[in-house]
């Protein structure tokens, strides 16, 4: 049987709405994950352990889906960061 639910435990998905530089930092070894810029409709699939530090520069179009399917949207519509665990 196939597993129903396809986000793994720690796993968060990046998802661009329109051109956004990203840069995502795992806060219990200060690693980088990610860094680079999603395009209108690209994704990116992180593997990551507690807390990440998601950076942004234009939080507007970018969306962050979590492990258990919740959606995050930045609060900051310009340059901010996010703290997902």
């Amino acid at each position: 049987a196939l597993n129903e639910d396809p986000m793994e435990e720690g796993l968060i998905e990046l998802i661009g709405t329109d051109d956004v530089q990203v840069f995502v930092r795992q806060e219990k070894d200060k690693r980088a994950l990610f860094t680079g810029t999603l395009h209108k409709g690209e994704t990116k699939k992180l593997n990551a352990e507690g807390f990440v530090k998601i950076s942004f520069s234009k939080g507007s179009n970018l969306q962050i889906r979590k492990a258990n399917g919740e959606m995050i949207r930045p609060q900051a519509d310009g340059v901010g960061w996010v703290s997902v665990k």
